[in-house]
């Protein structure tokens, strides 16, 4: 509660167990866009009011990549 979305991506960026977590960002606010693109692993910025279905798509790709990546590793 005492710190914005910025900030909140900050604070998970370099932790080693969120290293890998992409980070999708939804702001309803334009002039965040700049500072967004600043942060490291974000994999999309969505601006209020976004498409669910453009939104969904790509969390399922987001997820289709990690889950072929770990089985991958394994």
């Amino acid at each position: 509660p005492n710190m914005d979305g910025v900030a909140l991506i900050g604070a998970v960026q370099g932790q080693t167990h969120t290293v890998e977590m992409p980070i999708l960002a939804i702001t309803g606010h334009e002039n965040l866009q700049a500072r967004l693109d600043e942060c490291q692993q974000i994999c999309g910025i969505y601006l209020k009011p976004w498409a669910d279905a453009d939104l969904v798509s790509h969390v399922a790709a987001l997820v289709t990549t990690r889950s072929a990546t770990a089985a991958g590793d394994a």
